[in-house]
């Protein structure tokens, strides 16, 4: 099927306003039906995009109240209720704008195709290894020599410019070189790598085995990740422990893996064959890592991952600032179209490779868990977690997720400290770093 720019064309906009700052906003009632696409912006910027179906999630009370009537007419709720322990802190969230849009084509399961396509927008169509300036620019040029490689790794539905481009200047009001940065390239030299990979439609071993094709023999890792990109780094130091009799992974935990993931696509199936072809291709590199620093990782899993996809879409969108972004902009149209599939097929995360690991039931997450591994990791690991204070910026969205997960209070990026697990086992204890993040 030939997918078109923009799937979606707009049919109704709804705008509340104030009469005035004593009175409250006004309701709009809509007409609703099945075949249309939702998107909500709320006074503190959230978008959540869903369809009719799934109102009673954002908006309970209204829908009952709309059963009760038996009729397609929608009164709009003006407001987005917080959990009730919140109520003392920040008041009901205003919905600001209200969008109906109609779809243009069929959209059918094609969700794989569209991640694709979103991929292919935010990579700009770089892929693999690729040598990283000062000025942040790339050079199509493969590591060849041995000796000591920065390598950064990007997270989910991301690029490297995007995960860590903040490292380099102190904001963009002031483009000056941080220290960091400037230690970067003094350190490492020309030997400073990034690793542009699919993160949606290719699962994290497969991005291991890419990763491995290119890294020259006897070559010596640091790596930096972030969010997902942490999950390719732990499959990558479960290959490169100094023990070379148990790099990898056991037989138990392959058994393991053949027995849950029988009956899933064929992507999960192959997962044992992957680990294997990664296994030979690393036999005689000698490569190891001496250092390791994560940041935001979904090392144990997260809970967004563990519904459906459209929420967990949802919360990207919104947390990497698309949500917000002109029209016009080639990466916030793939990443619509994306998630209006997503909302009419409603698929759980296995849906897509890249996500599938980041769900806590998924057997590629509890093996990598596995904490009676016998594959022990020497390089050292640090970890950089945290929580966020929420401002004012997106309350909203904890609403949403509030009324889904039926939980009292959710942090969106992070694991809180009693329920941190490290991956495999280390030699030695890592170090944490526990950071709160304004959001």
């Amino acid at each position: 099927m030939k997918i078109q720019q923009n799937i979606l064309q707009i049919r109704d906009t709804y705008v509340l306003k104030e009469n005035m700052r004593s009175e409250p906003l006004i309701s709009q009632t809509v007409s609703l039906s099945e075949d249309t696409v939702l998107e909500f912006q709320f006074d503190d910027d959230t978008v959540w995009i869903s369809d009719p179906a799934s109102m009673e999630e954002l908006f309970p009370e209204a829908v009952a109240s709309l059963r009760s009537l038996n009729t397609s007419v929608f009164e709009l709720p003006s407001t987005l209720s917080l959990p009730s322990q919140e109520r003392g802190i920040v008041k009901d969230i205003a919905l600001k704008v209200f969008k109906v849009f109609v779809k243009k084509q069929v959209i059918g399961p094609i969700v794989r195709e569209l991640a694709g396509k979103l991929e292919e927008k935010v990579l700009n169509q770089e892929r693999g290894l690729l040598q990283i300036r000062q000025d942040f620019s790339f050079i199509n040029e493969k590591p060849a020599n041995p000796g000591l490689y920065l390598l950064l790794i990007h997270g989910t539905a991301s690029s490297t410019h995007q995960s860590f481009g903040d490292l380099r200047h102190e904001s963009k009001e002031k483009p000056v070189e941080t220290a960091l940065w400037q230690y970067i390239f003094t350190t490492y030299r020309e030997n400073v790598f990034a690793f542009e990979h699919e993160s949606l439609t290719k699962s994290p071993l497969n991005n291991v085995l890419d990763l491995v094709r290119e890294l020259p023999q006897n070559a010596t890792l640091h790596l930096l990740t972030q969010s997902r990109g942490g999950l390719v780094g732990e499959l990558l130091a479960k290959f490169f422990d100094e023990k070379a009799d148990k790099k990898g992974f056991t037989k138990v935990e392959k058994d393991y893996l053949r027995k849950h993931n029988q009956n899933k696509d064929p992507d999960r199936v192959k997962e044992v064959d992957l680990i294997e072809e990664i296994e030979n291709i690393i036999a005689d590199k000698n490569i190891r890592i001496d250092k390791f620093i994560r940041v935001a990782c979904p090392a144990n899993g997260t809970t967004l991952a563990s519904k459906r996809l459209d929420i967990w879409l949802n919360v990207i969108f919104n947390v990497a600032g698309l949500a917000l972004a002109q029209a016009s902009n080639p990466v916030y149209v793939a990443f619509k179209n994306l998630l209006t599939a997503v909302v009419e097929s409603k698929d759980d995360p296995d849906v897509l490779a890249g996500l599938a690991p980041q769900n806590p039931e998924s057997a590629i997450n509890k093996v990598i868990n596995n904490t009676e591994s016998v594959t022990l990791l020497s390089s050292p690991l640090y970890v950089i977690s945290g929580d966020n204070q929420l401002s004012f910026k997106l309350k909203a969205l904890l609403g949403i997720l509030t009324n889904l997960f039926f939980l009292v209070k959710m942090t969106l990026l992070s694991i809180p400290p009693p329920c941190i697990r490290v991956p495999a086992v280390l030699m030695e204890a890592p170090s944490f770093f526990w950071m709160k993040v304004p959001m």
